[in-house]
């Protein structure tokens, strides 16, 4: 679903990226990791067409990535940002889902029973009425969400989204993205973050360094670099390398210090 080869990039003079390249398959949820000024956010943008690529190339569904095809390739793709704010354009959650429907004129009632659809599977179909400032941060987050997910994308892109939420509101995220997986087995997902204990959800780890892709694996396998993560600022958690000894199917049930213990075998 998505290819990237030989990717470089730099802000004037600074390299940020140099000579990234992977594949992320149709349905696999990939995190993507690493400190502070790695670059995982510049690849994000990059991904999502917001940049143009000068060195290397991106290919999604098999369409290289370049001015000449971003308006075909962008509906397929969705972003949810750091800030939950920046993203709230509506004056209400059913008017903020509604919006890009209206954009691609789908009739009222197709788009009311899509803006149903989607704020049930993120859990907010009971705020439909509700104004931003009655939110929360994830719950904010949550209505960004389910405006993607009436767009109908193959890749939605996390760049960062649980790093300005309280751990209640990342909660909320983690949970709805094991609901997404559910319900969207086709859908890809790309989850840009520091956060390790939030890349244990993932399929596949993909690790940044200065701009250099380092590690690659499972979070299993890739947890197992304990000292190599934090000579880079990324120190795995405690409940993480616990988390990682449970069996993946039982890793959605678990929710407490006490859920990870008594599901150890």
């Amino acid at each position: 679903m998505i290819k990237v080869e030989h990717l470089s990039f730099a802000y004037d003079e600074k390299k940020v990226l140099t000579d990234v390249h992977f594949t992320v398959e149709k349905g696999q949820f990939v995190a993507l990791i690493g400190h502070n000024g790695s670059g995982k956010s510049t690849l994000a943008k990059l991904l999502a067409g917001l940049m143009e690529v000068k060195e290397g190339t991106i290919q999604i569904d098999g369409i290289p990535l370049n001015p000449h095809t971003i308006h075909q390739l962008r509906p397929k793709l969705g972003i949810v940002f750091q800030n939950p704010d920046n993203q709230f354009i509506g004056a209400t959650v059913a008017d903020d889902v509604a919006f890009g429907l209206e954009n691609r004129r789908v009739p009222h009632q197709e788009m009311q029973q899509e803006i149903d659809r989607v704020t049930k599977q993120v859990g907010m179909h009971g705020f439909l009425h509700q104004e931003p400032s009655n939110l929360s941060g994830g719950q904010k987050q949550r209505v960004a969400i389910a405006g993607i997910l009436a767009m109908h994308p193959d890749i939605m892109i996390f760049d960062e989204a649980t790093a300005m939420l309280d751990p209640e509101g990342k909660a909320e995220i983690h949970q709805t993205l094991l609901t997404l997986r559910q319900q969207y087995p086709s859908l890809t997902i790309l989850l840009i973050t520091h956060d390790l204990e939030e890349a244990s959800l993932a399929d596949e780890v993909l690790v940044l360094n200065q701009g250099k892709l380092v590690l690659q694996g499972t979070p299993k396998d890739v947890f197992l670099h304990v000292e190599t993560l934090k000579n880079m600022s990324l120190d795995v958690p405690f409940l993480s390398q616990l988390r990682m000894t449970v069996p993946k199917e039982k890793r959605s049930l678990m929710h407490s210090l006490q859920d990870w213990v008594d599901l150890l075998p």
